[in-house]
């Protein structure tokens, strides 16, 4: 098939078809499917050079080697140790979440350590890049080219006297073709950007980073289909804390996934924290409806608030409420307590909430979620120092964790005295139990086991 031929292709998940469909058949969207022309020939193709390498005459290089340290700690843990050499990576948020400032801050560290950066902003003016330069770092020295022109970036990457290593694109959304038929912020024109500009900077082996909007629903403006085309994916969040941004690495060829990182915005930039940012400015207490747990995510674990609150229906109407928990696993999770306790909430109010924006998905969550919902519903809190974790069966189990051990080193050293989990032959946890109605005796929220507390 000629790859100059005419295709279709999916404008939401960058499906492929040979003709036009309605409805896409892999995400169900309607009218998502439109024609894509590529332009590339099998004549061009031609003109480049094949070069043979052969592994065992090469010289060892090792992977340190080819990183290069942002300057900001906690940005290189997540990446794997720095920016990988020839590496693409899209970092993608909301509009003013601080894409533009971490991009800013990363550029500025790196020209200090002598490399030749290229700042490219398509969005801004150049009065008002310096600007942002200048609040964060008065000792930059960075290129700056302020243009939409794509052709324009590219020829200024790939010229030869340039040796650019490190390139930011502010934002991949406002570079457009002049000569293009693709219309500027279309979903094609987005692909075209970062095919174009991922290509261009393998071949000179220049580190690019692509600044990204994000959707209402939550992907890359455009198709998600781009992320195949980039090394990294880096999603900048906001949580409910203002000052608050967390960084969430969904995919990482040179690294681990998944990865996160907590900042704190500042007058002049972004820095580090090494506390758990998201948990509530609170202490750790007794109230009741809260439980706390350690949550593995990534390579670190951060402690996790649960808050449940539980009162009747109004208008004999039950309404069950989930933020950040996934609102099947918490239906899953009042039925256990109905059938093993006898505690019947599905009938009241139910809101259960994890403080901060981070979602959790560990399932481990579920005896925190438990003991929250009734310490919420009994008024009683969890007894004082203790934490929780631990994933329930179906039949009320509760079942081992592998890293029980190391969870509960990081819940003392954020203030716990103990965990109530299930690890079986393990000296270290006193607070061991095989079932839910175990783990709320030792949580304090039952005075005797299977007990109907209604």
């Amino acid at each position: 098939m000629s790859r100059g031929s005419q295709s279709y292709r999916c404008q939401e998940c960058g499906q492929l078809y040979p003709k036009w469909e309605g409805k896409c058949y892999l995400c169900n969207s309607w009218n998502s499917i439109e024609v894509e022309e590529d332009s590339l020939s099998l004549e061009e193709d031609k003109t480049r050079e094949v070069e043979m390498i052969s592994l065992a005459n090469s010289s060892r290089v090792e992977i340190a080697e080819m990183r290069v340290e942002t300057g900001i700690s906690e940005l290189n843990r997540v990446l794997g140790g720095g920016l990988m050499a020839g590496s693409v990576i899209l970092l993608a948020g909301d509009p003013g979440v601080g894409k533009s400032t971490l991009a800013c801050q990363v550029s500025s560290n790196l020209s200090k350590a002598k490399v030749r950066v290229l700042y490219v902003s398509g969005e801004e003016t150049k009065d008002q890049v310096i600007a942002r330069f200048r609040r964060i770092d008065t000792d930059a020295d960075v290129a700056l080219l302020c243009t939409q022109n794509l052709q324009r970036v590219v020829d200024e990457i790939d010229r030869d006297d340039a040796g650019y290593n490190f390139v930011v694109v502010d934002s991949l959304q406002a570079l457009y073709d002049p000569k293009s038929t693709l219309s500027a912020y279309s979903s094609n024109q987005l692909r075209t950007n970062a095919s174009v500009l991922s290509a261009v900077a393998k071949r000179r082996g220049t580190t690019l980073m692509l600044l990204g909007q994000i959707t209402k629903d939550g992907s890359v403006s455009g198709p998600k289909s781009i992320e195949h085309l980039v090394d990294v994916v880096a999603y900048f969040i906001r949580p409910r804390d203002d000052s608050v941004r967390s960084l969430e690495i969904v995919k990482n060829r040179f690294g681990r996934t998944p990865e996160f990182a907590d900042f704190i915005l500042e007058e002049k930039g972004l820095t580090t924290s090494g506390e758990d940012t998201l948990m509530s400015k609170g202490d750790l207490s007794d109230v009741a409806g809260r439980a706390f747990v350690p949550v593995s995510y990534g390579s670190r674990y951060y402690l996790a608030e649960i808050q449940a609150l539980v009162s009747p229906a109004r208008d004999s109407a039950p309404r069950i409420y989930s933020e950040g928990l996934d609102i099947g696993r918490l239906q899953m999770l009042l039925l256990i307590l109905d059938k093993e306790l006898g505690l019947s909430l599905t009938s009241k109010m139910v809101l259960v909430q994890v403080v901060g924006s981070r979602e959790v998905k560990d399932h481990t969550s579920d005896l925190a979620v438990a003991a929250a919902l009734v310490s919420a519903a009994t008024g009683r809190p969890v007894a004082e120092g203790l934490c929780c974790f631990g994933e329930l069966s179906l039949l009320g189990e509760l079942r081992p964790t592998g890293d029980s051990a190391e969870r509960l080193r990081f819940a003392k050293s954020r203030g716990f005295s103990d965990a109530v989990c299930n690890m079986v032959n393990n000296s270290d946890i006193v607070d061991s139990c095989r079932t839910l109605p175990q783990a709320l005796v030792r949580l304090g929220l039952l005075k005797a086991e299977l007990r109907a507390i209604g």
